[in-house]
């Protein structure tokens, strides 16, 4: 079966830009929103104004687009049968000081040498990706962690785990001066964000937006999330466009942007 993001473009990218944070709540929600619709246009042709990435033995695609303040680069996530074969392909490597996913991360060198000499260190750098663009997007963080930029944020959206469970805590986690916001948002009963489930797990210093059947919360308890997984949504819940919906949505919620801001790292 192919997840992939095909859903709602719910505005042109050429627009983004104009939103205002009195919008949002907070600069780094408007962001976020800005980051779910970058990680929706991944899955197109072409993003406007942006820069193309593309391993035709691997299939990556990745776009950078540099914004007037701020870059943003957005990755990819599965869209066909040959990205698959990165996603069960779990065995663990070390890179950069961590032990992570050797798929994703094969993924993620056929593709990432290019970017990284358009990257500008005294810029602000964004990286997002919706399911296997996730875990690329944050083995890109753990690629710049012993660079010297000057800010970096990572936003992810049904992202599967990356790092090897039995690792030392500093091995499994991003952290350092240049890494401002991590978000990782994941929808429901997203089955893609529960893979793979031995041996590998999330970044433990993340900030978890989880959009709940009965509600919204900021980094909710396992149980929480076992007692509400439906397998009949677990497929529905992995498309991107429904992840846009969510996240438009929750920035109405005062309390919630509130717990967000809060939790999330400064």
């Amino acid at each position: 079966m192919i997840l992939q993001g095909a859903g709602v473009r719910l505005r042109a990218l050429h627009s983004l830009e104009s939103i205002s944070p009195a919008y949002t709540g907070a600069f780094f929600m408007q962001n976020l929103l800005i980051a779910a619709r970058y990680a929706n246009s991944a899955y197109e042709d072409q993003i406007r104004g942006a820069k193309k990435f593309y391993n035709e033995k691997t299939s990556m695609v990745a776009y950078l687009r540099k914004e007037r303040d701020q870059d943003w680069l957005a990755f990819r996530g599965t869209d066909s049968m040959k990205d698959w074969a990165y996603n069960v392909n779990f065995l663990p490597i070390r890179a950069h000081g961590s032990w992570v996913h050797w798929g994703f991360w094969r993924a993620h060198k056929s593709i990432w040498p290019e970017i990284r000499k358009e990257l500008d260190p005294g810029r602000c750098l964004n990286i997002v990706g919706h399911s296997l663009g996730g875990a690329l997007s944050e083995l890109s963080v753990l690629c710049l962690r012993n660079e010297s930029f000057r800010e970096i944020n990572l936003y992810t959206f049904g992202k599967p785990n990356v790092f090897a469970k039995w690792q030392r805590r500093k091995g499994a986690q991003l952290d350092f001066p240049a890494f401002k916001h991590q978000v990782s948002v994941v929808n429901s009963s997203d089955v893609v964000a529960r893979v793979p489930r031995i041996g590998y797990r999330a970044a433990r210093n993340q900030t978890q937006l989880w959009f709940g059947p009965d509600g919204d919360l900021v980094n909710p308890e396992t149980a929480i999330k076992r007692q509400h997984w439906d397998l009949l949504d677990s497929v529905s819940d992995h498309d991107m466009g429904a992840y846009c919906k969510r996240v438009e949505a929750c920035l109405n919620d005062s309390d919630l942007v509130a717990a967000l801001s809060s939790n999330v790292r400064e």
